[in-house]
């Protein structure tokens, strides 16, 4: 079969690979979709720590596609049944996957780091990770899936009530689903914080009541401009520390902050140390998803409370990796959320 393989840092190529095998307890799907986010560019450019991925690896772990092959054991999927998959896979019996932390296993396995993922025709995944999709959500709603689960996790922390003022900082794929996703609790405003104005437009597309251009503005004085005061609750998605420190300034007193962006291992935070005190709010973050989000965010697509598509504006054939991965890294003057690659499918499964 075909896939992407990154040999090893700054080497990649697309090329022919041995079909996985599926075991009793597995099941072989056909990828349909794969989404490209920065962790894969980061994976290529070497700077994901060793602890989370093994080279060579097959990068993707947001996709969709159709069941090809059940294992023995297997008895509730069946093949051409349309499905998606998690990415972490848990043991289920550590400590913490038995406390529900699935995110938390003791045993890290993730699909497109430690194992061959979703940018390949063909993908091994264990029966408890796979789920099957409705006729009428897409391939591409369901490749959100999985970046879904990790905002809806951070928002799950934070809890919002129905009238508060929230925000969201950094207007991405994760933010434009935060919006989303925040806009299902009936806020009184939305505010967006970026640093374009075509991806602020965006996140008024999305469902933001109010946006700020953080390049131009001062944004706590912006927020108090809009709302008298801070947001009650404010989701940090950017992953850079600017962007942190605009979710902890215009929260106010007593507010909660999600943070949810990575900024990789160099990269530093200072604020007052009294500022937890101060301030009186509460600051929490979340790493990826747990079993329990993920079929939480599944039930949302299912049920057409969200709409993933319009947040997929780019797609490449897998075989054009390089022009995704490019444009990942030089992104220019237009909006880009989420970048889709289509493996062929005119392929038999």
């Amino acid at each position: 079969m075909k896939a992407i393989v990154i040999d090893s840092p700054n080497q990649i190529e697309f090329r022919d690979v041995e079909k996985p095998v599926c075991g009793p307890g597995d099941v072989l799907i056909k990828s349909a979709k794969a989404g490209l986010c920065r962790t894969d560019l980061e994976l290529l450019q070497g700077v994901v720590p060793e602890a989370w991925c093994r080279y060579p690896l097959i990068p993707g772990h947001e996709w969709s596609g159709t069941v090809a092959e059940v294992g023995a054991d297997v008895t509730e999927l069946a093949v051409g049944d349309r499905v998606v998959s998690e990415g972490m896979i848990p043991c289920n019996h550590c400590k913490r996957c038995k406390e529900g932390a699935t995110n938390l296993c003791e045993n890290y396995d993730q699909l497109g780091f430690t194992r061959p993922g979703g940018c390949a025709e063909y993908v091994v995944a264990p029966r408890h990770v796979v789920q099957r999709l409705p006729g009428d959500v897409s391939f591409e709603s369901a490749v959100l899936v999985e970046p879904a689960a990790v905002v809806l996790h951070v928002i799950s922390r934070v809890k919002p009530l129905p009238g508060e003022a929230v925000g969201v900082v950094g207007i991405g794929t994760l933010g434009s689903i935060a919006v989303q996703i925040l806009k299902l609790f009936g806020p009184r405003a939305l505010i967006a914080y970026g640093i374009r104005a075509e991806e602020l437009e965006f996140a008024r597309q999305m469902g933001a009541t109010h946006t700020v251009n953080v390049a131009e503005q001062d944004p706590e004085e912006a927020t108090h401009k809009i709302l008298g005061e801070g947001t009650d609750l404010i989701v940090e998605t950017a992953g850079s520390p600017k962007a942190v420190k605009t979710a902890l300034n215009t929260v106010r007193n007593g507010g909660r902050v999600g943070v949810l962006g990575i900024a990789g291992e160099d990269a530093r935070l200072e604020i007052p140390s009294d500022y937890f005190v101060a301030k009186d709010a509460g600051v929490v973050g979340a790493f990826s998803y747990t079993t329990s989000i993920w079929s939480e965010v599944l039930r949302l697509v299912n049920n057409g409370l969200v709409n993933f598509d319009p947040i997929v504006t780019h797609r490449f054939a897998a075989q054009d990796f390089s022009k995704a991965y490019e444009l990942m890294d030089n992104r220019g003057t237009e909006v880009v959320a989420k970048i889709v690659l289509e493996h062929d499918q005119s392929i038999p499964a």
